[in-house]
């Protein structure tokens, strides 16, 4: 296992220490001089810096290939992984590292070159990437979505880092105590199978890290729990807006890595090489060849499985059983791990709400503009009606978008309640969109439920610029398409829908 080299000579806002997109491009550039490795530019970012993929194969006939894509540096200011994955590169066309036979294994070093090249969290339109990948609003994750579209891995690995001394462990005396933690996709549209696998892989992965002496578990965000303090932790978030669960709506075994960076330190890289060993520990793991094997069957099985007949609508964690949950923290002063215990760890998926999975969706004309730049953002099918139809519908009414953070469910803002109105015939004007499941395969199918089920509690309308579209009481411009009724049905007289 390679420990970074250290690069200097670092640009405008990026610590020293650190590789700067000159130096990465250089790195790059040398390493695709290998005969198995390759280079593209798979998009640009806001301020117009190229977007590298790297592409490593090793011997296959490419019909029973195992695609792994992992990515880095979503956010600038978590470049352990970027500095890990380079590390990788390097090694790799070197032939100091061998990858299984039969593996096409794809590596995006920095999906953020501008927030990187400032030492900036978000990008360069001041947005955060990983929680746009419902949106798609950037070119950085446009870009990355192309790349999942066209490649269709059965593996995906998306790179970040925490912070360990965050504000409410410190006002309690500890830091937190994970090195390096991970977890897998959990969107409940997929079958529990997938799930599951990828709990098992995530804690098994944990485990060997620790084996090999780093702080390592599951990954788990929240305050600082316990009687001296009020947070609650859980696992990682339940809806599809960021790359973990948006790539994994795909079909893709797909997980997440943070390594804690301590960024209160005098130095917040003196420990930089540590949490880049642990991620190459950590990718040595993943790319295993029984590992990458369950990943790719279990892809394959996510992705040939038919729709859902319900959709949860709201999905959350929950200690459904007063569990009690031992807990590491270090102490601040002393540097000694410490175990409390604390009921304050939610561990359990709850469906609090579903509906009966639709037929389609219809998007009433005047609000087709931004539907159809999202729709196409995602390479998702969808028929613009030449002429007026008539279609039996649920329509849906907004009746308010909470956009505070509720402290008793832990939910961020921009949840969007709403209530379901009388199916009925309802006539779309020309112009109108419409999107039949039928008509797409699985996999697009469950995407395109992820990203228009007017009934999910985080969905379009928690941004302002769907919100602009309806108002609070008012249905929302999107109608669930609905089995038609029997000839003679009270519903079955058309009505045309109002905006």
């Amino acid at each position: 296992m390679a420990v970074i080299a250290m690069v200097f000579g670092a640009g405008p806002g990026l610590a020293e220490g650190l590789t700067s997109n000159a130096e990465m491009e250089k790195r790059l550039a040398v390493a695709a001089e290998s005969a198995h490795v390759s280079r593209a530019v798979i998009g640009k970012s806001v301020e117009g810096r190229p977007i590298d993929a790297v592409r490593v194969q090793a011997d296959t006939d490419g019909v029973d290939a195992v695609r792994v894509l992992l990515i880095g540096q979503q956010h600038g200011d978590e470049p352990a992984g970027t500095e890990a994955l380079l590390d990788l590169i390097g090694d790799l066309a070197a032939g100091d590292a061998k990858l299984p036979a039969g593996v096409e294994l794809w590596i995006v070093p920095r999906a953020n070159p501008d927030g990187a090249e400032t030492g900036k969290r978000r990008n360069a339109q001041d947005a955060d990437l990983n929680r746009d990948h419902s949106l798609l609003s950037q070119p950085e994750t446009q870009a990355l979505h192309r790349l999942v579209r066209a490649l269709r891995p059965h593996l995906v690995v998306d790179c970040h880092e925490f912070t360990r001394d965050s504000s409410d462990y410190a006002a309690h005396g500890y830091t937190e105590w994970p090195l390096i933690m991970l977890d897998t996709t959990n969107l409940t549209i997929y079958p529990e199978p997938a799930y599951k696998l990828g709990v098992r892989l995530s804690e098994a992965a944990a485990e060997r890290l620790r084996d090999a002496g780093f702080n390592a578990c599951r990954y788990y965000v929240g305050g600082f729990p316990g009687p001296a303090g009020d947070g609650e932790l859980r696992y990682s978030t339940l809806d599809p807006d960021d790359a973990r669960n948006g790539f994994g709506a795909y079909g893709a075994m797909s997980f997440i890595i943070e390594s804690g960076i301590h960024r209160k330190a005098d130095d917040p890289l003196a420990d930089l090489p540590e949490r880049v060993a642990a991620y190459r520990e950590l990718f040595d793991t993943l790319l295993a060849e029984r590992w990458l094997r369950a990943c790719r069957d279990m892809s394959q099985r996510m992705r040939s499985a038919s729709l859902p007949p319900a959709i949860a609508t709201n999905a959350l964690w929950a200690n459904t059983s007063a569990r009690v949950t031992p807990l590491r923290v270090v102490g601040t002063e002393t540097g000694q791990t410490r175990t409390i215990q604390t009921t304050a760890f939610a561990h359990d998926r709850v469906v609090k709400s579903a509906v009966a999975t639709p037929t389609g969706y219809a998007i009433h004309a005047d609000a087709a503009e931004p539907y159809t730049r999202v729709l196409d953002a995602h390479g998702l099918n969808y028929t613009t009606l030449e002429q007026s139809d008539t279609l039996y519908a649920e329509r849906v009414e907004l009746t308010g978008i909470e956009d505070a953070f509720d402290p008793v469910y832990h939910r961020y803002a921009g949840r969007q309640i709403t209530r379901p109105l009388a199916a009925e015939t309802v006539m779309f004007p020309a112009g109108s969109l419409v999107i039949r499941l039928d008509q797409l395969d699985t996999v697009d199918a469950r995407r395109a439920i992820l990203l228009l089920e007017p009934r999910m509690l985080f969905g379009l309308y928690q941004w302002p610029e769907f919100q602009r579209l309806t108002q609070p009481g008012t249905p929302l411009p999107i109608a669930r398409l609905l089995p038609s009724p029997e000839p003679g049905h009270p519903s079955s007289a058309a009505r045309t829908l109002s905006p």
